[in-house]
């Protein structure tokens, strides 16, 4: 009963959404899904799964209105909803909202395919409870209630009718919390989905804009930022932690900067580290990082993938190479707020951080 109340909530708020929305070029649709759960076997103590569930979304067509949406091959764009049922007496359920964009890269009259790319926040039902770990089986996956969400899948899109729309698709989805909840194992699922979509609004004409002027100078980011995370699942403080990255970036493209810079991380929950275990004492919790990756500018939106390496860490990583992903939002063309997550071999999240910065 309680599952038939929220998707009919859900529909309900779609709907209202699809009136709102339907002077413009979109459609609304919703989707069947059901997969596998890829979790190594070592991050199984909560046991097997068999996830099944439902995803609404509402999908914007971008028509090149701005000079991004036409070198991008005019994306789709929008946002999604969606309920997962692990049927699992540990996972039990959960919800996620994700912002999306569809990169299509085959486009023809009655069909296109696209790689999906979305990111998110997630509501676990279940979570953690501390001393379950005495039990056979317990919640490793997922250490608190609010949690962040990322999906990358392939699709198609079939168009039997100007109105009508049939989804296919697999994607693999990550929910964890960025260690700042401990266990954080977090859940890696393969999901597959076939739905529908209605379109609104008038056929759609895609434009052809000039192509702007882009200053090819190099700029420097100067970008703090903050967060925090909890060392281990016995220990429920929760350790502040400050970033620094100084890098800068040239413009090869109009969407595109390649970057180059230094990091340097002060995170409270090594510092507890160095002064918990004696062969760590008297050692400095610092680290200090070379970084270089690439930026793409979607509007007013910058995607920041980064590779680094650490020079400088006296207390042992995970490894001495790192990943950064982060979104950054242009408040105008000098100030841009962050949300930056790091990553050890591209599976062990390490910290998350909120920050504000300048692009001199």
């Amino acid at each position: 009963m309680r599952k038939t109340k929220l998707n009919i909530f859900i529909f309900f708020i779609v709907a209202s959404c699809g009136v709102v929305i339907s002077q413009t070029s979109f459609d609304i649709g919703a989707s069947h899904i059901q997969g596998i759960n890829i979790n190594k076997a070592g991050d199984r103590e909560f046991g097997e799964t068999n996830p099944i569930g439902i995803e609404f979304r509402f999908n914007k067509q971008r028509t090149g209105e701005k000079y991004w949406e036409k070198h991008l091959n005019y994306p789709q764009t929008g946002w999604s909803i969606s309920w997962i049922n692990h049927r699992n007496e540990f996972l039990k359920h959960t919800i996620a909202l994700n912002r999306y964009i569809h990169c299509v890269f085959l486009r023809r009259k009655y069909f296109n395919m696209y790689l999906k790319l979305a990111q998110g926040v997630m509501f676990a039902t279940s979570v953690y409870e501390k001393g379950s770990d005495k039990n056979e089986r317990y919640n490793n996956a997922i250490g608190q209630y609010v949690n962040f969400s990322e999906e990358i899948g392939l699709g198609i899109t079939v168009y039997p009718t100007k109105k009508l729309a049939i989804n296919l698709g697999a994607t693999g989805i990550h929910f964890s919390n960025g260690s700042m909840a401990q266990p954080n194992d977090g859940l890696n699922l393969l999901m597959f989905n076939a739905g529908v979509s209605y379109c609104y609004g008038n056929a759609v004409e895609f434009l052809d804009p000039e192509k702007p002027e882009f200053d090819k100078r190099i700029k420097f980011n100067i970008n703090p930022g903050v967060g925090f995370k909890q060392q281990n699942r016995n220990d429920n403080v929760k350790y502040q932690l400050f970033t620094f990255s100084l890098y800068a970036d040239k413009m090869l493209t109009r969407v595109n900067a390649l970057n180059i810079g230094l990091d340097v991380y002060v995170n409270g929950a090594e510092k507890q580290v160095a002064s918990s275990y004696a062969v760590y004492a008297g050692k400095d919790y610092r680290r200090i990082g070379v970084s270089a990756g690439n930026e793409l500018f979607l509007g007013k939106a910058g995607l920041l993938t980064q590779v680094g390496y650490y020079v400088y860490s006296p207390i042992p990583s995970n490894s001495n190479f790192y990943q950064k992903f982060g979104f950054k939002y242009y408040l105008n063309d000098v100030f841009f707020t962050t949300f930056t997550a790091k990553f050890y071999n591209l599976e062990i999240s390490d910290e998350i951080a909120w920050g504000i910065g300048m692009r001199l």
